[in-house]
């Protein structure tokens, strides 16, 4: 990287600069292990006394709430919740997602410099889909079938059965928000 100077009746000063990039996007499913959505960074000078990445998400409220924060040179970490961590230099990790995980999310790194700081900020957006209720019902029915008698009619049976039970159980779970 190259240093920019900038002289002011006589005084020469450092310009400083600084780029956070986030994903546009990023789309996980509840009962997944784990999202990571990533943020880099790259700024002047290339060597700051401390640089800084905090990651916030806006509440329903519309105000924004903070997750997680780290240091990166001491690898100090301050975090709202277990499930929140920052790794690889900036990216938010959000283990076992939720559906109230779905929403915007900001990461803002700082960095010190001498007498100066400088601060950026970049939003992303989660999408949290819900789990499909046929999820493990499909591998449920594949390891029936194959377990079955191999003459076709009690096969073709056992499936219709099957999926009747199948259909049965999606309507009442929904009924009855089990």
């Amino acid at each position: 990287m190259l240093l920019r100077f900038l002289v002011i009746l006589g005084v020469t000063r450092v310009i400083l600069s600084l780029e956070v990039f986030v994903q546009d996007t990023q789309t996980a499913r509840v009962g997944d292990d784990d999202v990571i959505m990533n943020c880099t960074y790259s700024g002047e000078p290339i060597n700051p006394i401390m640089s800084v990445v905090q990651w916030e998400k806006t509440a329903t409220t519309g105000i924004k709430r903070f997750l997680v924060r780290k240091e990166i040179e001491n690898e100090e970490t301050t975090t709202s919740d277990i499930r929140f961590s920052i790794i690889d230099q900036g990216s938010l990790k959000i283990t076992s997602i939720t559906e109230q995980d779905a929403g915007e999310y900001w990461c803002t790194v700082t960095l010190l410099v001498g007498a100066g700081v400088i601060q950026k900020t970049a939003n992303t957006t989660l999408v949290v889909a819900p789990m499909l209720p046929n999820d493990t019902q499909t591998t449920t029915t594949s390891t029936i079938m194959t377990q079955t008698a191999s003459d076709g009619t009690s096969l073709q049976f056992l499936n219709s059965l099957l999926v009747f039970i199948i259909s049965v159980t999606v309507f009442l779970s929904s009924v009855l928000r089990i």
